[in-house]
């Protein structure tokens, strides 16, 4: 009877160490996300390419992955690739393959125009799953304005509600 009670204390304890290891492995992933974490490239058509950190929290098994990620959609480093990892977990018209986000037989990015001046390609507009996002060419860097992310975060609210994904947004 005595090793009934330890083995089941055992076992109580070890899935209770497990989860806390799991949500400090998402906490981990969660600050190394940044606008390298999901990359748009193309050899002819667009896709959205995600890293080793985004792909670990897209397949991540755990209740409370939503809330972190939500809390941490508002920091514009960040917010692309959580779309993009929230997107690849609960919408399933969006695939993630080998070849990169594919939407049915369409392109990831809705769109793509040319930022010129004169001859000069300035940068690109893309959007994926109504998050639309500047890239600058000669700069490098990102960036998304804060209506959008707005209108992400509302979009994520309803999507997470509507599923019925139990997670608690700070308002």
């Amino acid at each position: 009877m005595r090793y009934l009670i330890v083995l089941l204390l055992f076992f109580k304890t070890s899935s209770s160490l497990a989860q806390v290891i799991q949500e400090d492995s998402a906490d981990y992933y969660i600050s190394q996300l940044n606008w390298t974490s999901a990359t748009v490239t193309s050899s002819y058509i667009p896709k959205i390419d995600l890293n080793n950190f985004a792909q670990k929290l897209v397949k991540m098994q755990s209740k409370f992955i939503e809330n972190k990620l939500y809390e941490k959609i508002t920091d514009t480093q960040k917010t692309l690739a959580i779309h993009v990892i929230l997107t690849q977990r609960h919408d399933y018209t969006f695939k993630l393959s080998e070849e990169g986000y594919r939407q049915n037989e369409d392109s990831i990015t809705k769109y793509q125009i040319h930022h010129y001046t004169k001859d000069t390609l300035l940068g690109i507009f893309y959007e994926f799953n109504g998050l639309k996002w500047y890239y600058n060419l000669n700069t490098g860097q990102a960036s998304i304005s804060k209506d959008t992310v707005k209108y992400i975060q509302q979009y994520w609210v309803k999507k997470l509600k509507k599923k019925k994904i139990k997670y608690k947004p700070k308002t």
